[in-house]
C-alpha cells in the first residue's frame, strides 16, 4: 500500500475545503461544522449534517450559495458556508476510504 501518513499518495491533494469555495454542480461530503454551537445547532436543525452529501445548486462569487440537501433547497450566507468544511465526493483522504484499486 502506498501512503503517506495514512493518506494515499494520489488523493492527498484533495483535502476539505469550506463550502464557500465550492462550485456550481458539485456533489459535496459534509466533513465537518465549524463554529459555535448556536452556528452548529442552526445547521443541524437545517439537515446540514456531518457525512450527508449535498449538491451546489448555486454559488456566486459574493452572496448566498444554494444548496440541495435531502430534496430540499437551503440558502446559506457566505459567512455560514466559510463554517462548513465538504470533501468533494469521490475525494478520499485516508488510503483506508480510497476505492481506485490503482492508488493502493
Amino acid at each position: 500500500m502506498t501512503e503517506i501518513y495514512g493518506l494515499c499518495r494520489k488523493c492527498h491533494h484533495r483535502r476539505s475545503i469550506p463550502l464557500s469555495e465550492a462550485r456550481p454542480g458539485e456533489q459535496l461530503k459534509i466533513r465537518h461544522l465549524d463554529g459555535g454551537a448556536k452556528n452548529r445547532g442552526r445547521l443541524i436543525s437545517m439537515g446540514i449534517l456531518q457525512d450527508a452529501v449535498i449538491r451546489v445548486i448555486t454559488a456566486p462569487a459574493r452572496g448566498q450559495l444554494v444548496v440541495a440537501v435531502d430534496g430540499n433547497r437551503l440558502v446559506i450566507g457566505r459567512g455560514m458556508a466559510e463554517k462548513i468544511r465538504v470533501d468533494r465526493c469521490g475525494s478520499p483522504l485516508s488510503s483506508a476510504e480510497c476505492e481506485d484499486p490503482d492508488h493502493r
